[in-house]
């Protein structure tokens, strides 16, 4: 990977966490008041730097995906732990879901590039290189107008089961759903099967849409 390419995975990250750091904040003061926002924030950060929740059952990262990786699940499992203890494990998850929500849609904006149809080939090299959680292998179809991208391993899936978080793990797939039903790209994703949801799999197949938006979809 090129050090261009590395620059743009990691603007992608800042800006997700950028945003989704300002809709937690507001969740949070919405429901726990400023004190309680507080304390929640603090004690993510304090775990953090602890190295939690993966240092103690993992071990130090092994490489820039796992780094990346960890990065983008680690303050997810960590707010999930904190506020199940205070509002309860329903109330949590919804929190997690307006969280993962919030912070993946321009992740994925500034990961994906825009492509025209005959531009296909591009938009699936994108994904194998890009989406550093993610091994797996892309292929064109023959009409061109649709390519699959099949996932074997997902970083995410292995590290949220790690954490004891494996229901967060399907709020990562509904994001890359809400991204694509809003049109930004100009295909649809289709999955019979899910990683995440106990799938040996995830079968992307992603086919060109009738006309692409320039609405961001709503979170």
């Amino acid at each position: 990977m090129t050090r261009s390419e590395s620059r743009i995975i990691d603007a992608a990250i800042r800006r997700g966490e950028r945003v989704g750091g300002v809709r937690v904040l507001g969740l949070l003061r919405a429901r726990l008041g400023a004190l309680g926002a507080l304390a929640v924030l603090a004690e993510v950060a304090g775990q953090a730097l602890r190295g939690e929740p993966f240092r103690r059952r993992l071990g130090p990262t092994r490489d820039l995906r796992d780094r990346r990786s960890r990065r983008q699940c680690t303050s997810l499992v960590l707010l999930d732990r904190a506020l199940r203890r205070r509002i309860g494990a329903d109330a949590s998850f919804a929190l997690a879901r307006e969280a993962v929500r919030a912070g993946a849609l321009p992740f994925l904006e500034a990961m994906i590039p825009r492509v025209s149809a005959d531009e296909l080939g591009e938009l699936a090299q994108a994904l194998v290189e890009r989406f550093f959680n993610a091994d797996g292998e892309a292929a064109v179809d023959p009409s061109g107008e649709a390519f699959t991208y099949t996932v074997r391993r997902c970083r995410f899936v292995e590290l949220l089961a790690a954490a004891d978080a494996s229901h967060l793990a399907p709020l990562f797939c509904e994001a890359d759903n809400l991204f694509f039903d809003g049109g930004r790209r100009g295909v649809r994703l289709e999955r019979s099967e899910t990683l995440a949801s106990g799938g040996r799999r995830c079968d992307f197949r992603f086919t060109i849409a009738e006309a692409a938006t320039d609405e961001a979809p709503e979170v």
